[in-house]
């Protein structure tokens, strides 16, 4: 069904994919995509969306109407014909409420996220039909304008990073001796370390971290490799993780190397025989028909709902914030090491496993920007305040 449009396919393979995206990021903008069509054919009576937007033949309340759709979660659409006082019908398209039940809403994260596939889809369409430059801006003003009116989904709602007060909280609370560790087996205890020390050190997403195979870590050198796996036919999950961008090579402390190699010869082995069908670094140590099989993501989401029950200050904590919480630390290293802008994108960049010119590095970094900023102003009030005081005292003279 997806792929029934050359035009969406040809967009998808030659420009999205060709940037690295994942299959599943692939599949998400080909549903919002057609979508966006079936509104279209339904709301117009036409089938020739891309040739009316090619062409700039589009209505003036085109975007409004095609934003409120998306926001919505299942396709309610009720056509009906109303007749104007000069008697002229229109068609309008309303999404209504059914039986007294409330058409649900999808999350302002994704409408905001269908917004910019859709936004995306639009301007290369425009560029495909060779409209002015004038004409491509006014459209992309418009859709910043909607997007800046999802009420609720600002800059204040993108994650920041952990303190160092609750890093700090975080890597005692989950040493496998420490009395606060909210797990009872010696062996998750230790399995979970792994897990959070992994992510924190080296800023992997969830999906590459329960991809990793034994033979992914190099124990001589202390570093992981991320890697695209070709083949995931043999992966038992319903939900399978899977490296959503780029592989690439982390390198980790001799401490986190140590850690693992222990996790492999002494407790991994203990799940035995079903840890031996497969080669996956992270597995699972419940008893059940589960033992030994790779860990789940919905698994990994459970240890981090127990970890917020710890202390206050982890409450908020994620897989995702702690590769906030990696960012935040490594523009900490990189101004002590005083490398240069053009330099920390790059190795920022590589070690997130983006793609070049990504917009991504100010988004994982709003933390350190902001403490940033602050000390700024501290130094200058602090500048302000002595120079005052010291006319204060000339004068006085």
């Amino acid at each position: 069904m997806l792929y029934r449009c050359a035009s969406v396919t040809c967009r998808i393979l030659s420009d999205r994919r060709a940037l690295g995206h994942a299959y599943a990021t692939l599949y998400a903008d080909l549903a919002t995509v057609i979508l966006a069509k079936e509104w279209y054919q339904v709301a117009y009576k036409k089938s020739s969306f891309e040739l009316d937007v090619m062409h700039n033949i589009i209505e003036p309340h085109f975007l409004s109407s095609l934003s409120s759709y998306l926001s919505k979660r299942k396709n309610c659409l009720e056509k009906s014909d109303k007749q104007d006082t000069n008697g002229r019908h229109h068609r309008i398209v309303e999404l209504y409420q059914t039986e007294g039940r409330s058409i649900e809403q999808v999350s302002l994260k994704t409408w905001a996220k269908r917004l910019r596939t859709i936004k995306s889809y639009i301007l290369w369409l425009l560029q495909r039909g060779k409209q002015s430059v004038l004409t491509v801006n006014n459209i992309s003003n418009q859709f910043s304008v909607l997007s800046k009116n999802l009420e609720g989904y600002h800059a204040d709602s993108i994650p920041e990073g952990l303190s160092k007060i609750a890093q700090n909280i975080l890597l005692e609370v989950i040493t496998p001796t420490h009395p606060a560790n909210p797990w009872k087996s010696k062996e998750e205890r230790i399995r979970n370390e792994l897990i959070v020390r992994l992510l924190l050190e080296t800023g992997m997403r969830i999906g590459e971290l329960l991809s990793l195979e034994i033979s992914d870590v190099n124990f001589t050198d202390d570093y992981i490799c991320i890697k695209r796996k070709q083949d995931l036919r043999k992966d038992p999950r319903s939900r399978i993780p899977k490296v959503k961008r780029k592989g690439r090579e982390l390198n980790i402390s001799s401490e986190l190397t140590q850690k693992i190699h222990e996790y492999v010869l002494d407790h991994r082995p203990k799940c035995k025989p079903y840890s031996n069908r497969h080669n996956y670094l992270i597995i699972n140590h419940r008893k059940g028909r589960c033992l030994g099989q790779p860990l789940s993501i919905d698994s990994v989401s459970k240890i981090f709902d127990r970890i917020k029950l710890v202390d206050e200050s982890l409450c908020g904590i994620s897989p995702h914030i702690l590769r906030h919480t990696y960012n935040d630390n490594l523009s900490e290293l990189f101004d002590n090491l005083g490398i240069s802008p053009e330099e920390e994108v790059n190795i920022r960049t590589y070690n997130n496993g983006w793609v070049l010119h990504s917009k991504m590095p100010g988004v994982y970094t709003r933390r350190h920007t902001r403490e940033k900023a602050r000390e700024v102003t501290k130094s200058r009030q602090d500048f302000v305040k002595e120079h005052l005081l010291k006319a204060q005292m000339e004068g006085s003279n």
